[in-house]
């Protein structure tokens, strides 16, 4: 029996009018937007100004999630009130729950959108360069923005006219990085193990664009989505977004039906825009039923613009299936055999000769990790069937490591990312001088958290090898960039290792050092195993725009 759909108290009655936006108001929601800061690592700013937003933006609107908090939507005036409207409604459809029998429940990843300071941003593409709109952009504050032309009104004239609607990937980015992520931990393993099965299968091959395993999870949503609700029809290669081999409903139901059941549990039914019906589709060939391995047919109905896009991106395929196989939070059997069963399938994929390390991504840390990773497994090719049970587990952490990937998974693993979020958070308001004293209860959280399970659990400490994940975990991801700090630390540390007062004073003072100079060099913000907490389409520009899909 199917569930009745519920709705925000943001919905109940009717969504919140659009008002200007501008400093000395009363509204309790543009006050609360004043007050947000950054969550990521790298941040250039700590905080945004409310003169800076209201030089940047003119509209304001919200949704308000359940526990009362807002979910902001900013616009600039070039964007139309219909347009503006549309992102509402849409925002709201997300925080609704879809009325399935085995429904998302969506309260708790509303509050967590609300609560991490969630700004959805509509800018005009000319003034995006104004000086006052790169200094927002530079904070980080932002997610994944869009852009006025990409925002496609339902029945419009860019709507009839077959024109692609970005608005619900947009917005499923940002709902999924700071709602699904920190409140809904279950149902985003259950995403990744359809997109490891999807890459296993060569049925979803990423861009080379992308620079974390985040980043290419909340794209394999986006276009699943995407050809789920009939948005990716006039595809004329024949990929939805360019990367997923379907773009009917129908042929997705046959071969991918583990994600079409996510979706249904995760969205209403009439969730989407779809193509105009009176828009011409292209005569592509369904795929044949059966062939759902990489290079088994798996896309022989493809047009060929579709297959030579694929093969350009072979590498990128293998680089991230193994990623899928070997991050520790991916949950599975243990022991020895099931480590050296994983060690294999990962040679399989990096030490073929259609694996080139420097065509995994556009990202140079990538690529080093690329070519490290599959140097070292070729030491294990090398052994074969000679590899001893007591290397399995120290070479399946080497491989890790040279992957940039955390090594041990946490006994309260599905807690991680609400607690790096809280950390960030706190650390932000620390740069900022917002922060009373010299640490936070986050601070603490975090720290416990790898300290459960490991090796100096005991002793209420954290060795090299925890602090490394943890470091990880919060963004210190460059190349031997968490690795060489943790070295650094546990160094200077009493005994090699560190105590919840030493971690705690040694964030205190990068974080004030950093705010000294104002602010590091820009990075995505980053969230566990190493991954974009939602930096767009590469982890340099701190948000970014579905339009080059």
């Amino acid at each position: 029996m199917a569930a009745s759909a519920t709705t925000t108290p943001g919905l109940a009655g009717g969504l919140p009018e659009i008002r200007p936006l501008r400093t000395g108001t009363g509204d309790p929601q543009i006050q609360a937007l004043f007050s947000v800061r950054c969550s990521r690592t790298k941040a250039e700013s700590a905080k945004v100004s409310a003169e800076l937003f209201c030089k940047v933006f003119e509209q304001y609107t919200h949704v308000l999630s359940e526990n009362g908090r807002p979910i902001h939507i900013l616009a600039q005036r070039e964007v139309a009130a219909s347009q503006v409207k549309h992102v509402q409604n849409v925002v709201a459809s997300m925080l609704t729950e879809s009325g399935c029998e085995d429904c998302v429940p969506k309260a708790a990843i509303g509050n967590a959108a609300a609560d991490l300071g969630l700004i959805i941003a509509v800018l005009d593409e000319k003034r995006m360069k104004s000086r006052d709109a790169r200094e927002l952009r530079r904070t980080d504050i932002l997610d994944q923005v869009l852009f006025v032309k990409e925002v496609i009104v339902p029945g419009s004239d860019p709507h009839q006219r077959g024109k692609k609607d970005a608005t619900w990937e947009e917005v499923l980015h940002n709902i999924q990085n700071f709602g699904i992520r920190a409140a809904a931990p279950t149902f985003q393993l259950e995403l990744d193990d359809a997109l490891e099965d999807a890459l296993l299968a060569g049925s979803y091959i990423p861009d080379q664009e992308y620079d974390s395993w985040t980043l290419v999870s909340q794209e394999f949503f986006a276009v699943t989505m995407e050809t789920y609700f009939g948005m990716s029809e006039t595809r004329g290669d024949g990929l939805s977004g360019g990367e997923y081999i379907y773009i009917r409903r129908a042929d997705m139901e046959v071969a991918d039906p583990k994600t079409c059941g996510l979706i249904r549990r995760f969205f209403k039914p009439d969730s989407g825009l779809p193509i105009a019906p009176n828009v011409r589709r292209p005569n592509l060939a369904h795929p044949a039923r059966g062939s759902n391995d990489a290079g088994g047919g798996i896309h022989d109905h493809l047009p060929r613009e579709g297959r030579e896009k694929l093969e350009r991106r072979e590498s990128a395929r293998r680089w991230w299936a193994a990623v899928a196989l070997l991050r520790c939070e991916r949950p599975g059997p243990t022991g020895i055999e099931a480590t050296k069963a994983l060690l294999g399938r990962a040679c399989d994929l990096l030490c073929d000769p259609a694996f080139k390390p420097q065509r995994a991504a556009k990202n140079r840390t990538i690529a080093l990790r690329a070519a490290a990773a599959r140097a070292a497994l070729r030491q294990i090719c090398a052994k074969g069937q000679n590899l001893q049970d007591e290397q399995a587990v120290p070479m399946l952490a080497c491989i890790r490591r040279e992957m940039g990937l955390r090594v041990r998974r946490l006994p309260r693993e599905d807690e991680l990312e609400g607690k790096v979020k809280a950390f960030l958070l706190d650390l932000n308001r620390l740069r900022a001088r917002e922060l009373q004293g010299e640490r936070s209860p986050a601070f603490d959280d975090l720290f416990k958290l790898f300290m459960e399970g490991g090796s100096e659990e005991g002793t209420q400490k954290l060795c090299e090898s925890d602090l490394c994940d943890l470091l990880l975990a919060v963004g210190f991801d460059e190349f031997d960039e968490a690795a060489e700090l943790a070295r650094s630390l546990c160094a200077s540390a009493n005994g090699g290792s560190l105590d919840k007062a030493f971690f705690s004073t040694a964030i205190t003072q990068w974080a004030r050092a950093d705010h000294s100079r104002g602010g590091r060099e820009r990075g995505g913000g980053r969230s566990s195993s190493g991954s974009s907490s939602g930096s767009g389409r590469s982890s340099s520009s701190g948000s970014g725009s579905g339009s080059s899909r």
